[in-house]
């Protein structure tokens, strides 16, 4: 999990990858893992850094508000807001880094 966060992290980087992300299920496993109770520091860290670099783009807010990500009827606590939320809680919750990220990309999506 850690190397596939890693990897969507580092695709994230490029706008051509970034429409293929969300719409490929890989937002909504980033999410699933920031939600994830047993994920180590580096899984979280990685989300929250694939997740912010998304949220860099204006048409990648809006394509992460809208994804189906965001659509998960039987658990309305499985959004990305709540992930984001759920890794910017401060230490020892999280790790600093994990933090830093988390609230870059809830900055970036209160622009939206």
């Amino acid at each position: 999990r850690r190397n596939a966060c890693n990897a969507l992290a580092n695709l994230a980087l490029k706008e051509e990858y970034i429409d293929k992300i969300i719409s490929e299920g890989g937002l909504r496993r980033l999410m699933q893992i920031a939600l994830k109770n047993t994920a180590s520091s580096d899984e979280k860290f990685f989300a929250a850094l694939a997740i912010a670099r998304i949220a860099r783009r204006s048409d990648g807010r809006v394509a992460m508000m809208e994804s189906e990500a965001n659509e998960n009827e039987n658990e309305p606590n499985q959004s990305i807001l709540a992930a984001l939320t759920k890794l910017a809680k401060p230490p020892p919750a999280n790790v600093l880094r994990v933090c830093r990220k988390a609230v870059e990309a809830l900055s970036l999506l209160v622009q939206e």
